[in-house]
């Protein structure tokens, strides 16, 4: 047997017995961000192109305090969003806290950092349970509601 031969079979091994990551149960998440009890919306022109003038992020929340940041599609044009883990199509089950950023990327927070990563009051926890949940972000109570 070859040395990669025998290197893939190690590999395999430890993955079967350990359990893979493409094993991980995820949840997929989608949403809308209100405001004023319409989705929140805005044109994006003037931006760079490729920025959409927004970023979402779920962050879970461990123990040891803030872990693995996991960012959101935002759609400006209807206020829509959408979480795809990587390869996976969603996220983790377990408690995340939500940051906002309105703005082109590197200028100011258009919510002056009433919902960056560690101050956001947005949390939403996604249960093992089911396969999908929708979320709604309410910008002015600063609450989520999950469907």
């Amino acid at each position: 047997m070859s040395w990669s031969r025998h290197s893939r079979t190690v590999g395999l091994v430890f993955c079967l017995i350990l359990g893979c990551a493409a094993g991980e149960k995820t949840v997929a998440v989608q949403g809308t961000v209100v405001k004023g009890g319409k989705p929140y919306t805005f044109t994006t022109q003037g931006l760079p192109p490729g920025d959409e003038g927004f970023r979402l992020q779920f962050i879970a929340q461990t123990a040891q305090g803030a872990g693995e940041r996991f960012s959101a599609v935002f759609r400006p044009e209807d206020g829509t969003f959408r979480v795809s883990k990587a390869n996976s199509g969603g996220l983790p089950p377990g408690t995340y806290r939500i940051s906002l950023h309105r703005g082109a990327f590197g200028s100011a927070d258009e919510f002056k950092g009433a919902f960056s990563p560690e101050k956001s009051p947005l949390k939403v926890e996604i249960p093992a349970t089911v396969s999908q949940i929708e979320i709604t972000i309410d910008l002015d109570s600063k609450k989520t509601t999950v469907k």
